[in-house]
């Protein structure tokens, strides 16, 4: 599964693209953006039989870490597998890992629409990652609205990502009226938390003066 899923082209500050999150099974080795994830765990360091063994008596947390632990381990089928339990067990990070798995095709066949169906049902339950992706698959689809609507709400939350992709979407009148301001807060917002990729965006802006 990768870190970052590029909807649009990567832009010379003219052209916006929409980044969909960073991907929490790699929590392992925590980036600045993850430590800003407001959806993130922690994990409990047990062994894979201690958390099979709660798994299988339907420990949603435990179904989930032993999915991270097999995805990180290179087994994404085997991880499939215990998201899905979680998730429909209603987990919203598992719903959450689950949509980017149907999303990249690892361990399961790529299928945008179930996709987005299981980042709807996170982001329902206030899963602020889930909200961005969900966003992205709207924006990529050209439904700049409900794009916004989805930005607005994981933005709200503090998630980097959607700072970003909200930003981009005022940036370039995208779904929403045209704001440059508007645009460079929200990548202020973003880069205060870390963000690089904002950071760089606001200076940009900034020398457009």
């Amino acid at each position: 599964m990768k870190n970052t899923i590029l909807i649009l082209s990567v832009f010379v500050l003219i052209t916006c693209y929409f980044a969909k999150q960073y991907n929490t099974t790699d929590a392992m080795s925590l980036t600045n953006q993850e430590t800003y994830n407001p959806d993130s765990i922690t994990f409990s360091g047990k062994s894979n039989e201690q958390l099979k063994a709660e798994a299988e008596a339907g420990v949603v947390e435990s179904q989930h870490e032993l999915g991270v632990n097999y995805y990180n381990s290179g087994e994404p089928v085997t991880a499939r597998i215990w998201f899905q339990k979680a998730a429909e067990q209603g987990f919203a990070r598992s719903q959450n890992e689950l949509g980017l798995l149907y999303l990249d095709g690892e361990g399961v066949t790529c299928d945008r629409n179930q996709a987005a169906m299981w980042f709807e049902k996170a982001a329902e339950q206030g899963h602020a990652g889930a909200m961005n992706n969900l966003g992205s698959i709207y924006a990529e689809d050209e439904d700049y609205e409900k794009a916004v609507a989805w930005f607005e709400r994981s933005a709200g939350k503090g998630y980097i990502e959607g700072l970003y992709n909200l930003a981009m979407c005022y940036l370039e009148g995208k779904g929403v009226e045209q704001n440059k301001e508007k645009a460079k807060q929200l990548l202020k917002s973003a880069a205060d938390k870390g963000d690089y990729i904002s950071a760089y965006a606001l200076k940009k802006l900034d020398e457009e003066k």
